[in-house]
């Protein structure tokens, strides 16, 4: 395979560098490692060497190098891990594919133990389970633990949900809509009383942290009649990707409101806009389909039928540029920021995410790279 790549260019013309490493990763590394869920034991030494003859072949190919070039630096510079690491890093994302099994998937009653709840719906297994014999099935599921983010594709939601008949409302970017305009107006109706304005964001921040990694917060501000009323910031962990952020950051923003409306001595009916700005987790917000976030839709879904039944209120989740006069967005950053700095992880208790357990076995398999 990789002499009929060849074809496709040189070190002098053909393919850029780049291309080459997206052509291998593409093409020949997941024939190099197909099925290696079933095979891989990490006790395999020969056949892992013979993978990796190839993957030296291919490195020095992609970077253009002579043969008698060392590989190893070749693999850091093409950011390429080697084959073991790969290897372990797939049985680990396969393993992750468990927690969207159906509960009454053979797979779950095959495995049993806390894997799952019998039930008189179950099919019978087409052969019995032998207790002696240890199958890939029960290696896989030895990599995870059993009260991971579970996917569920039929979920149970709250009584109204998603809309509750208008009273929520999800607006995503809209390209025809003069976003300055919009700004004003929702700062307008702030100032009159006749609504009420909370920015939601969050990031990944290293700044000002002991150990240079990175750590995921969250910061939510509340505005009533023009003025900040309240805010909240919170640690996520290091594990946290950047889209997890954004969708923790709408349950802090609902923290706040919750915090907020019990401390008022009267209900006004009011409409309360949530905004964010990031798109693909407004639209993830009240998505019970199945994807790696639904369990905190569905906790968000939970959290505004509570809402909605307890207050005389109507919500807008709505996207806005980061980049337009509010200052809601520069506050947040500020809060978010600042939580980074503070952080104190002994104490925090981070998220699961089917994301940041992706993130956390990409990151193992660098560390054990780098060591």
């Amino acid at each position: 395979m990789l002499k009929v790549l060849q074809l496709l260019g040189n070190s002098v013309r053909g393919l850029d560098q780049a291309r080459w490493r997206l052509a291998y990763n593409a093409i020949c590394l997941p024939v190099l490692t197909y099925g290696c869920q079933l095979w891989y034991t990490g006790k395999q030494v020969t056949l892992v060497k013979k993978l990796q003859t190839v993957q030296n072949e291919a490195v020095q190919l992609i970077s253009g190098m002579f043969q008698t070039t060392p590989c190893e630096p070749l693999h850091q510079l093409l950011n390429i891990l080697p084959i073991d690491l790969h290897l372990n890093m797939l049985l680990q994302k396969t393993a992750f594919r468990l927690y969207k099994a159906p509960k009454g998937s053979q797979l779950l009653i095959r495995l049993g133990g806390d894997w799952h709840s019998p039930s008189t719906n179950d099919l019978p297994l087409l052969a019995p389970n032998r207790a002696s014999l240890k199958t890939t099935l029960c290696t896989l599921a030895a990599r995870v633990p059993v009260n991971g983010p579970w996917v569920d594709p039929f979920p149970n939601l709250p009584p109204g949900a998603p809309g509750w008949n208008g009273q929520v409302k999800v607006i995503p970017k809209q390209k025809e809509w003069d976003y300055e305009h919009v700004t004003n107006s929702l700062i307008a109706k702030c100032r009159k009383g006749s609504t009420i304005n909370i920015f939601c964001d969050g990031l990944i921040s290293n700044n000002g942290c002991p150990d240079g990694k990175q750590i995921g917060t969250t910061a939510a501000v509340l505005y009533q009649e023009g003025k900040e009323a309240h805010h909240l910031k919170r640690v996520l962990g290091k594990s946290v990707t950047e889209q997890d952020t954004m969708i923790c950051a709408l349950h802090s923003g609902m923290d706040l409101l919750i915090s907020f409306l019990d401390s008022q001595p009267t209900q006004q009916h009011k409409l309360i806009n949530f905004a964010l700005a990031s798109e693909t987790a407004l639209k993830k917000a009240l998505d019970t389909s199945p994807h790696g976030d639904q369990a905190e839709s569905i906790k968000i879904l939970e959290r505004l039928g509570r809402l909605l039944d307890k207050y005389p209120i109507n919500i807008m989740l709505l996207w806005m540029p980061r980049k337009t006069q509010f200052i809601g967005f520069r506050r947040v950053k500020q809060l978010a920021l600042e939580a980074a700095r503070t952080a104190d992880l002994t104490t925090i208790s981070e998220p699961q995410m089917i994301n940041s357990q992706l993130k956390q076995a990409k990151t193992a398999a660098i560390e054990a790279w780098a060591n």
